[in-house]
């Protein structure tokens, strides 16, 4: 069992918060780990009906974000095949989706 030497200085020392000390590798592992979920960027402000909104921003790093691009890529070729439904709200569409599907069996 490898086991990873870190040490904790205490804020009694340091005048803030307490410290820790650990070897690089752990701390690259740590933070490649903590890129694997999303990461906050911030807000924007959109406006939309005359309102100001602000919108919480988020940066997709590693697979998640291949995966987001893949989806996004076959969704505009579905839409440049004209295989998308144009609708007013998501329970028109699934009614017109559900009016379509039943048309083919």
């Amino acid at each position: 069992m490898n086991v990873t030497p870190i040490a904790t200085i205490s804020k009694k020392v340091t005048g803030h918060e307490d410290l820790v000390v650990l070897p690089r590798r752990e701390y690259e592992r740590l933070k490649e780990r903590d890129r694997s979920g999303p990461t906050f960027s911030g807000h924007e402000t959109h406006t939309w009906r005359g309102k100001k909104y602000q919108v919480p921003v988020y940066q997709l790093h590693g697979k998640a974000a291949e995966r987001l691009d893949m989806r996004v890529r076959e969704a505009m070729a579905e839409y440049k095949a004209g295989k998308t439904i144009s609708a007013s709200s998501i329970d028109e569409a699934l009614h017109m989706y559900a009016r379509k599907k039943n048309k083919k069996d």
